[in-house]
């Protein structure tokens, strides 16, 4: 128990932690739940109680119901309900959600409690087309361009600067 591998903690309604290759020691733990908590938008290990378990590890949180990708918020101490400070770009990384099966993935160096919230910040828009690079001159440039809002917001097309002549459909 005190050289332990290839360690996945696995909670199959609401996630798991995959600690890889890392090596956990497992001394003292009488009970996973004693250790662990993995619940809805949840991750935590007790790694105050149980420092051996502060190792790097790929998080899994399911049954997620956010429309994009969530907040991920980092807190101190064991089983954390309270939101916290939004996770360090350098602390949780690789961040991927599938909104259609509410699952969202990320990987952390070292162990506190993370848990999600709603993503309220205006994500920009993203243009799904791609622009015609061809033209001749005397002859009409016509581009149709689409674009795609990750917040579901109306886009609305408007030129800040063109060159004479050009003109866009709002």
């Amino acid at each position: 128990r005190e050289n332990v591998t290839d360690v996945t903690i696995n909670q199959s309604t609401y996630g798991g932690i995959d600690f890889g290759n890392e090596t956990l020691n497992f001394s003292g733990i009488v009970s996973l739940e004693n250790a662990f908590n993995v619940s809805k938008g949840l991750i935590s290990v007790d790694s105050e109680t149980f420092p051996a378990l502060n190792k790097s590890a790929s998080v899994v949180m399911k049954g997620l119901d956010y429309t994009k990708v969530p907040l991920i918020n980092m807190s101190s101490g064991f089983e954390n309900t309270a939101g916290g400070d939004v996770c360090p770009e350098d602390v949780c990384t690789n961040i991927t959600y599938d909104v259609a099966n509410g699952i969202l993935r990320f990987n952390v160096p070292h162990f506190s409690t993370y848990s999600t919230e709603t993503n309220t910040t205006n994500g920009a828009p993203v243009i799904t087309s791609t622009a015609v690079t061809m033209a001749a001159e005397s002859v009409s440039y016509n581009y149709d361009v689409d674009a795609t809002d990750p917040d579901g917001d109306t886009l609305i097309f408007s030129l800040i600067t063109s060159p004479s002549g050009m003109s866009i459909s709002s």
